[in-house]
């Protein structure tokens, strides 16, 4: 028995209802009226088990809102690309397929060549300390965040070729195709219909940065997914991120 998935707004609604009433309820404790800013950079992100990082981008908007003690809680959202790339090159043992026997080969060689990227929309909340100095403030920070998935795309090649000649292709596989998101297959309303990734990704966040008394500020920061994303009994993949942004408070 297959159950539909729920549909991505119902489950962005109820995270951002649950953001809501934190913010609510902070708003309610912060001692000033809160604040909003605007930030955009660089994503550098990868993942648990992949060889390389790939170069996105996020953007967004965030509110401050003061707790005290130089204490503000940050919530905000954003779209953030995440990702990676993958660089493989396996050995194996004399093969049988592609019309070809055991005796045909001493061994083969796979390589693979994969690049991922995924768009989220991705809801941080962290409670930041500040320092104020001359120019303005050094701060630092963390908290958790949830994502949901938006869309995303596999790009790449699998090839094949015969040892010792490595340039003696036998088989090459190209695909360029959209990722399939959803929950665990088994729950997929059409088990033909393989999820590539699930659509939810949990994790924390620690950032770092300098704000100006003009409302320009630099921020650094480390994302560090907590949530296996790849869906079925297909290994565990995490999402890892270290962003550098440019802001303004308002």
């Amino acid at each position: 028995m297959y159950v539909k998935l729920k549909q991505p707004i119902v489950m962005l609604n109820k995270i951002t209802l649950s953001a809501f009433l934190l913010i609510v309820g902070s708003t309610a404790s912060a001692q000033t009226t809160p604040t909003f800013g605007v930030k955009a950079g660089l994503n550098f992100a990868s993942t648990t088990n992949t060889t390389s990082a790939i170069t996105s981008f996020s953007a967004g908007a965030f509110a401050n809102m003061d707790m005290g003690k130089s204490v503000w809680f940050q919530p905000g959202i954003y779209y953030s690309g995440k990702g990676y790339e993958l660089h493989q090159a396996d050995m194996y043992n004399a093969g049988i397929g592609f019309g070809l026997v055991a005796s045909d080969i001493s061994a083969a060689r796979v390589k693979n060549e994969e690049k991922t990227t995924i768009n989220y929309l991705q809801i941080p909340l962290n409670f930041v300390y500040h320092k104020s100095v001359k120019l303005g403030s050094f701060f630092i920070g963390a908290g958790p965040f949830a994502s949901i998935a938006l869309s995303g795309r596999y790009k790449g090649y699998a090839e094949y070729s015969m040892l010792p000649n490595q340039n003696d292709i036998i088989y090459r596989y190209d695909f360029d195709r959209k990722i399939k998101i959803g929950e665990e297959p088994e729950q997929m309303e059409d088990y033909t219909q393989f999820s590539d990734i699930k659509r939810m990704d949990f994790g924390a966040t620690a950032l770092a940065g300098f704000a100006f008394n003009n409302g320009l500020l630099f921020n650094v920061n480390y994302d560090l997914g907590l949530t296996n994303i790849r869906s079925g009994n297909y290994g565990t993949v995490k999402t890892r991120i270290i962003g550098f942004s440019l802001g303004f408070n308002f």
